[in-house]
């Protein structure tokens, strides 16, 4: 019983991770746009309203994520807020 687990303990430190060939293909697999909805958006602080649109132009740069709004909502969200994010959230 001591010996199979020393086996099984020595087995398992073997494994080395592979590293990937595309860190940037891996991140594109794990993550997906972030899309809050409208009353997620209005809570959201200034911030928060960066960070996500950060993370989407990220994804955008190097997924091909596409945006999603129309040109309409991002005048109206520029009125509401006095700035004009390179990739907005849904408002």
């Amino acid at each position: 019983m001591g010996k199979a687990l020393i086996l099984c303990l020595l087995l398992a430190g073997c494994t080395m991770p592979v590293s990937p060939d595309n860190p940037r293909q891996v991140w594109c697999d794990h993550n997906q746009l972030r899309r809050p909805s409208a009353v997620v958006v209005a809570a959201m602080t200034r911030p928060e309203l960066d960070e996500v649109n950060a993370y989407n132009g990220k994804g955008a740069r190097w997924c091909g994520w596409r945006p999603w709004y129309t040109s309409s909502s991002i005048r109206s969200a520029s009125r509401r807020r006095s700035w004009s994010p390179a990739f907005p959230v849904a408002f």
